[in-house]
């Protein structure tokens, strides 16, 4: 049953939720923007109201409810026209760069003040140290290009192995970032543990709702994802929704130095391309 329907046939509203179900009814577009502690103070209730009145129809939280309504009703959220150069501009805010970048299915699942936590943590660590098995850990090589481009150390080992011997030398002043759609992957597991053990903040990117990794973690951002991890046919949904979150992640540092960064990752790419071009002179030669 849609989400639709369920909020038109279910009967045992108390008056707030009545309150509730008109003002989403009336602006479905303002509800796709807003997080719980929004929606309460719009419908002057209070955010574990939302939760529970969310709960009650059968979801998760009110993330799953917002993604469920999305689908359902096909509200729409603004979109930007923007530089595909340049999808954000010096002095936009972290809200604004993810608006610009978002898909709406990620855009759904975005906890403003999570994101902002995260992207202070990996522009203050020292290191940052991604962890992660199969497509998951190749998923973040363009995040580790792109960080290395703007000067940031980054360590992206690609076997369990290595990926240990991170865990084991981590410290304070490092960052670990993990992504595990179920969160319960015993290596994945492994690695937090260890990371808890050594006082290395944690990131994680993991499916919604509550899994082990997410509590060991101490910034959980959440993947968009329909898929059931004992028949999807493929990992589409949630592997563009881990690139667009490192893409967020990315540009909400980049955009803490822009000018410089913009200017270093120039400089780089002319110097890469002159050898490139060098190279390619000697061997017609």
């Amino acid at each position: 049953m849609s989400v639709i329907k369920k909020l038109k046939q279910y009967t045992n509203y108390s008056e707030t939720e009545k309150d509730i179900v008109k003002f989403i009814f009336k602006n479905p577009d303002v509800l796709l923007k807003s997080t719980a502690k929004d929606l309460a103070s719009l419908t002057q209730s209070s955010p574990s109201t939302i939760v529970r009145f969310c709960q009650k129809l059968g979801f998760l939280g009110y993330n799953d409810f917002k993604i469920q309504f999305a689908h359902d009703s096909q509200a729409t959220i603004p979109s930007f026209d923007s530089d595909a150069n340049y999808p954000f501009n010096h002095g936009d805010d972290l809200h604004t760069i993810i608006q610009k970048m978002s898909i709406n299915e990620t855009l759904l699942l975005v906890e403003l003040n999570e994101y902002k936590k995260a992207v202070q943590l990996l522009y203050d660590s020292e290191v940052i140290d991604i962890y992660g098995a199969g497509i998951n850990i190749h998923l973040a090589a363009d995040f580790n290009y792109k960080l290395r481009r703007i000067g940031r150390r980054i360590d992206l080992p690609l076997n369990s192995q290595d990926q240990l011997f991170n865990a084991a030398r981590s410290s304070f002043n490092h960052c670990a970032l993990i992504i595990s759609y179920s969160g319960e992957s015993e290596n994945v597991l492994k690695y937090a543990n260890i990371l808890k053990q050594l006082h290395t903040p944690i990131i994680s990117i993991t499916s919604l709702g509550t899994n082990t990794l997410s509590q060991l973690s101490d910034i959980t951002l959440h993947i968009a994802s329909k898929e059931t991890l004992s028949s999807k046919i493929g990992t589409f949904s949630s592997r563009l929704s881990i690139m667009m979150i490192l893409d967020f992640l990315y540009a909400g540092i980049f955009e803490k130095d822009y000018d410089k960064n913009k200017e270093y990752t120039k400089r780089i790419s002319k110097i890469v391309m002159a050898q490139n071009l060098n190279g390619s002179t000697l061997e017609n030669n």
